[in-house]
């Protein structure tokens, strides 16, 4: 009996350390993305990465003083370049995708200035996706092509990083991270398994801030 006390107590001082530390803290969030694609035994010209952009939102759940559960919901762009892909001129593939990562923040460091790793997982829902064709050089004259039914509707992955969290105020912070997303599902809507597959990946530089609410 002594003994089931005891463990009720540690239990409840337990869920009591939690309740005082938790926080919830949302804000804004806009990165450049360094992005191409990944292959996987396929029959395609290897391209070369390109830089797209990044907005939205960064939410967190503080369950301790060093874990965390995060999350985003973001526009995210991705895609390619491929250089004389018609031996007469270049393509640039962009791919606009809304992702939402699902990540646990490990923190370390005391004070105003604090240090953090994530790791999780995304899903991602295909917004659009359009080819552009370069005649003779990138930036010059160019013939752009809508190519949405190309490419699979969805894009699933896993995402990690790490970065430093600035206390500027007692409810607000400002956030630096370098990260990255390896897609692990195809990108293209008519892959076959003998021809192989790609799939997305980048590397991502993000500025934010986070509100307590």
């Amino acid at each position: 009996m002594t003994k089931t006390i005891f463990q009720l107590l540690l239990l409840f001082a337990f869920f009591n350390s939690i309740a005082q530390n938790s926080k919830f803290e949302l804000g804004p969030e806009i990165g450049l993305n360094i992005s191409d694609f990944r292959y996987i035994e396929a029959r395609y010209v290897q391209g070369y990465s390109i830089e797209r952009i990044s907005f939205g939102l960064v939410g967190k759940f503080n369950f301790s003083r060093n874990w965390a559960i995060k999350s985003k919901l973001k526009y995210e762009g991705k895609g390619i370049l491929n250089e004389n892909e018609w031996d007469t001129g270049s393509v640039i593939q962009k791919l606009n995708y809304l992702v939402m990562p699902i990540m646990a923040e490990w923190r370390l460091g005391k004070g105003n200035l604090q240090g953090f790793f994530n790791f999780g997982a995304y899903g991602a829902t295909l917004i659009s996706a359009k080819r552009e064709y370069y005649l003779n050089s990138i930036g010059g004259e160019k013939d752009t092509t809508d190519n949405k039914d190309e490419f699979k509707p969805y894009d699933l992955g896993v995402a990690g990083g790490v970065g430093i969290i600035y206390q500027l105020k007692n409810n607000l912070k400002i956030t630096l991270d370098l990260g990255g997303q390896l897609g692990l599902s195809p990108v293209d809507s008519g892959y076959g398994s003998n021809t192989g597959w790609r799939a997305n990946q980048h590397l991502t530089g993000n500025i934010g801030l986070l509100f307590e609410l």
